[in-house]
């Protein structure tokens, strides 16, 4: 059987077994024969064969962006302000702060008044990750119907909102305050300005306008406090009837819209609904017992955020500030189709449900709208921040008369023939440590397991034209990169097994199926076994490749994480 390196065909008919042993032999020999170089130039590249001048490593887009300015609109909190001075002041914050913020209308209430989310980041950082690789398989003809990204969705991103219930007014009071310290921070305060520079605040004030101590009219005012139990999570009793509100889950608009939100913006990792009823704070589940909670999102819940809460509360001892919302006493449900309860177990976010009452503790109400802004800015330090490190990518082989080669295989011999000239290439091994410096892993438990979300990926990206994959593909999914918090061993055991504890690499993005102007090493991809999975746990993985790259094509490494990040570094070949 005969076949050139540009159109090999066939291998499929070939076993298995009968191509494991014949694959290594082509791969060497004909690198051997293309590049004009034998096997033992791998430990001796010759002098001066290395890469021309490249650009530095990519800095981060965070770092090198520069700082927009902060403006504080004047706000004062002696009494709440209602729906419309509430959207008075959102729209005033984003008008003075084009670099910082954006106003977005999720949708409309019940009464038609519109649901508006104000995103407080810097607007120049994040690396979407569609401004990387452009769409994959577009629609024919041409449908212009994907909006882009914005730069904010490529940073771990926090939910705020002002009370999915909407009874009352101290939620959306409390988000303001937020609003207001953010930007009185930017720029002065450094942690402050790392949180706004690296991450995404999505502050929804007021998620129903007809509520309680808004200009509304009675009719609308008695549905819009209903959508909190709108969500499809646990919307259904154990008989199988309705037990949440609505005629099925998410017909109310108020919680249509938070939904739809969430589905466009899936870098969001923890979610705080304010509410005031008694100054403790809940967590899910509200329509099942805690044995439906994951052990390791447990210990992160209770030992890490709700140890925090009981501090800033600072009563001793400790009334039941931070529960869980499902009623352990009746060991009944305190709620069906519940927010919190979708967040966490469809969503796949840490989600928080913090009731603020000014006369705790002896406190102002003011006190308590601070109290609230140093837990969501405490919060805002434990996101996850995926890096590159030691990322290398050493020439093996090189040479300006590459050529290409035709395999002559009889049985197990293979024999190689050089052909026609093919241009110059080099064989590039690319070797990248990645990480994740941030607290919180970069999916909650399960999150992998639930719809919308993915693992995290690294991407080796450069010109398809003049790149060709020997070992590894242009993406590897790298399972869940874990934080830096320690988790407890009797959480860490019940992690075993468990989808996205342990990274099991899946690579994509091959292409190369013999495209026109494809070169010479495009189908050899193609004939290799598929690539080891990749065994890695932890806060980090070690990844590798080896590409055959025409020129002085550039490579540059991207690490992606849904919630986590993305990050750009130019790869330097030496």
């Amino acid at each position: 059987m005969t076949s050139s390196l540009s159109d090999w065909r066939g291998a499929g008919r070939r076993s298995r077994a009968h191509w494991s042993r014949a694959v290594t032999a082509i791969i060497t020999i004909a690198l051997g024969v293309l590049l004009g170089v034998t096997v033992a130039a791998q430990k001796a590249p010759a002098p001066g064969t290395q890469a021309s001048a490249q650009k530095p490593p990519a800095q981060s887009a965070q770092a090198a962006a520069p700082k927009p300015s902060a403006v504080r609109v004047p706000i004062t909190f002696a009494a709440p302000r209602g729906y419309v001075a509430t959207v008075d002041y959102l729209k005033k914050v984003a008008t003075a702060n084009p670099g910082l913020t954006e106003l977005v209308e999720i949708g409309k209430s019940a009464a038609n008044r519109p649901i508006y989310v104000l995103v407080v980041s810097n607007m120049k950082t994040g690396v979407p990750m569609d401004t990387l690789v452009p769409l994959q398989r577009p629609r024919t003809p041409a449908v212009n119907n994907v909006v882009p990204m914005k730069r904010y969705q490529a940073k771990p991103g926090q939910w705020i909102d002002g009370g999915t219930r909407g009874a009352d007014p101290a939620g959306a009071e409390a988000c303001l305050y937020i609003i207001d310290k953010l930007l009185a921070g930017y720029g002065s305060e450094l942690d402050v300005t790392t949180l706004v520079d690296d991450s995404t605040f999505y502050l929804c004030p007021i998620v129903n306008p007809e509520a309680t101590g808004n200009p509304a009219d009675a009719k609308s005012a008695a549905a819009a406090t209903l959508s909190n139990d709108n969500f499809p999570e646990g919307w259904w009793k154990d008989d199988n009837t309705p037990g949440g509100t609505g005629d099925y889950p998410s017909s109310l608009p108020e919680a249509r819209g938070v939904l739809e939100f969430f589905t466009n913006h899936t870098n969001i990792l923890l979610v705080q609904s304010f509410d005031m009823t008694g100054g403790y704070s809940i967590r899910p589940f509200a329509r099942w017992p805690d044995a439906r909670v994951d052990a390791r999102d447990t210990v992160i819940l209770d030992g890490v955020v709700g140890k925090k809460y009981q501090e800033l509360v600072g009563q001793t001892p400790a009334p039941r500030l931070w529960r869980s919302a499902y009623n352990a006493e009746r060991q009944a449900p305190s709620g069906f189709g519940v927010f919190l309860d979708w967040a966490y177990g469809q969503f796949g976010a840490f989600a928080m449900s913090t009731q603020i009452s000014g006369a705790e503790a002896g406190a102002t109400v003011e006190r308590a709208y601070d109290r609230a802004w140093q837990f969501e800015r405490y919060k805002g330090t434990l996101l996850p921040r995926v890096q590159i490190k030691n990322a290398t990518a050493k020439v093996l082989y090189t040479t300006n008369q590459g050529v290409k080669a035709t395999v002559v295989e009889a049985a197990d011999a293979v024999v190689v023939k050089k052909a026609g000239p093919a241009g110059r290439y080099r064989v590039v091994q690319v070797t990248a440590t990645v990480e994740n410096v941030g607290p919180l892993p970069t999916q909650v438990a399960r999150g992998t397991e639930l719809r919308g979300n993915r693992q995290d990926v690294v991407w080796l990206l450069g010109d398809p034209t003049k790149i060709t994959f020997l070992e590894g593909s242009r993406w590897m999914s790298i399972g869940v990169l874990q934080g830096t918090l320690q988790v407890p061993r009797a959480a860490a055991e019940g992690a075993r097994g468990a989808r996205g504890g342990a990274a099991g690499a899946r690579g994509g993005g091959r292409g190369g199926r013999g495209e026109a102007g494809a070169t010479p090493l495009a189908q050899m991809r193609e004939q290799r076994p598929t690539a080891t999975p990749l065994r890695q746990s932890g806060s980090s993985r070690t990844v590798s490749w080896l590409v055959a790259v025409e020129g002085d094509a550039p490579l540059r490494l991207v690490l992606t994480s849904q919630k986590g990040g993305t990050t750009v570094q130019d790869v330097v070949v030496q």
